[in-house]
């Protein structure tokens, strides 16, 4: 009976395909013990952003991230967070310098009210849209209070952060006035606010994927052909947008296939395998 339902287990793994194996992970990127009243959210400010690059070696993989939480250092656990929204997006940036508040190519990971009950330590925020963060380029994460209520300090939590050279952050702190908006500058500073993502599908060894791929040609116009190598189980990859957007799924049938791509506007995109728990990303650049 064991036997027969290791088999059916085998063979239930071999049809549904690696999609179905997906590990889970916590990556905690910590720069220091200093605490922020105003980063990476602010509770004083019920308009404020604070907009967070952090770079791909400190991420150190790819995958979907899930979750995302902030290191509380202190304050109370009866204050509910709200207005609270979350956007991310992949960059190529290394440094933000003083900018004007922009969302364009951001994708809305979360947005509602915040349950402020942790003591201590991580609090986890349940993102409402995963994000496919590719393990190439740095992640922006902008964290933003929108018309949310503005708290007293012996209402305020502090999380923990260090300072930073180059500034990787930049942000606007509001008390009671309207909403911020495309024409407001967000100021460049370097304090570096500490965050844990709990990812699914990462991997800190890409190698083994990456050398199962080859793409080409690469800048590619209308059609791109993908050459697989001794990975015969994997039978699909996904093309993800600079937003972290599935936009288009291929179907892989033998090791070398070309692919129709003249749906896809001209931009930057990742072509994303994944298998037992890893994933890997190849940049594709559409003229």
């Amino acid at each position: 009976m064991f036997l027969r339902f290791t088999r059916l287990f085998a063979l239930l793994t071999l049809t549904i395909g690696w999609s179905a194996v997906m590990a889970q992970d916590t990556v905690r990127i910590t720069y220091g013990r200093m605490t922020s009243a105003l980063s990476p959210i602010q509770f004083q400010s019920g308009n404020s952003v604070n907009e967070v690059l952090y770079l791909s070696t400190e991420v150190g993989r790819s995958g979907l991230i899930t979750d995302v939480a902030l290191d509380k250092m202190d304050g109370p656990t009866t204050t509910i967070l709200d207005g609270v929204i979350i956007r991310m997006r992949h960059s190529t940036l290394s440094t933000l310098v003083t900018d004007l508040y922009d969302t364009a190519g951001y994708t809305t990971v979360f947005r509602g009210t915040l349950n402020n009950s942790t003591t201590l330590g991580w609090l986890t925020i349940a993102l409402s849209q995963n994000f496919a963060y590719n393990g190439i380029d740095n992640l922006l994460i902008m964290f933003e209070r929108r018309n949310g209520t503005p708290y007293t300090l012996a209402e305020t939590s502090r999380f923990g952060y260090n300072t930073n050279s180059p500034n990787r952050n930049r942000r606007i702190n509001f008390q009671l006035v309207p909403p911020i908006v495309g024409t407001s500058n967000l100021t460049s500073t370097d304090v570096q606010p500490n965050v844990a993502l709990v990812m699914q599908g990462t991997t800190s060894s890409p190698a083994l994927l990456g050398s199962a791929l080859m793409m080409y040609p690469n800048p590619a116009k209308g059609e791109v052909w993908l050459k697989l190598g001794n990975s015969e189980d994997i039978t699909q990859a996904q093309v993800y947008n600079a937003n972290g957007q599935i936009v288009k799924t291929l179907t892989l049938s033998s090791q070398t296939q070309r692919f129709d791509i003249s749906d896809l506007a001209a931009g930057i995109y990742h072509i994303q395998l994944s298998h037992q728990g890893q994933a890997y990303s190849k940049r594709l650049v559409i003229n």
